[in-house]
C-alpha cells in the first residue's frame, strides 16, 4: 500500500483495497500527500473510511508545498485548526505562500495563533510576512493599527 501510494499507482491501490483484509488508508493518504500525488489523494479520499484521520496528510502536504493536495483535503473536511493551526504555521515556515493563502481562506485558521508564531518565525520570507500582516488578528496581537486606519 505504501509503495503504491508513494508512486501514485492508483490501479494497484484499487486491486489492493478490493481485498477487505487490506488496510492502511491513513498511511496511503500520508504517502500520497507527501509526494503530491493529487489523483491518488482524490481516489483515496473517495474510498477511505469516513473516520480516516486527514490531519497528518494535511500537515505533510503543507510541509512539502503541495497546494492542490491541501485544497483536496480541505474540501474533504479536514480541520486545519487542529494542533493550534500547525499546518498553517508549517506552510508559512516552509515559505509555501500558496498553501498559506489557501489555508487562510478557511475561517477556522487563526494566523495569530501561539502569539503570532507564524509571523515571528518567517522574518526571512517577505511575501509570507505581507500575507500575515493583512490579517487583522495578527496586527492586533502585534499591537498594530488595522490596515484601513493607516494614514
Amino acid at each position: 500500500v505504501k509503495m503504491a501510494a508513494t508512486g501514485g499507482h492508483i490501479w494497484v491501490l484499487m486491486r489492493l483495497f478490493q481485498d477487505k483484509r487490506v488496510t492502511g488508508y491513513d498511511l496511503a493518504l500520508q504517502r500520497a500527500a507527501v509526494h503530491g500525488r493529487e489523483a491518488t489523494v482524490r481516489y483515496l479520499l473517495e474510498v477511505s473510511p469516513k473516520d480516516t484521520d486527514l490531519t497528518l496528510p494535511l500537515l505533510v502536504a503543507c510541509r512539502q508545498g503541495h497546494c492542490s493536495v491541501v485544497s483536496l483535503l480541505l474540501h474533504a473536511g479536514v480541520d486545519p485548526s487542529v494542533r493550534e493551526d500547525r499546518a498553517f504555521r508549517t506552510a508559512c515556515q516552509e515559505n509555501h505562500l500558496d498553501c498559506a493563502k489557501t489555508l487562510m481562506m478557511d475561517p477556522r485558521v487563526d494566523a495569530s495563533t501561539r502569539m503570532n508564531e507564524a509571523l515571528r518565525t518567517t522574518v526571512q520570507f517577505k511575501d509570507i510576512q505581507k500575507l500575515l500582516l493583512k490579517d487583522p488578528r495578527v496586527r492586533e496581537k502585534w499591537g498594530m493599527r488595522p490596515e484601513k486606519d493607516k494614514p
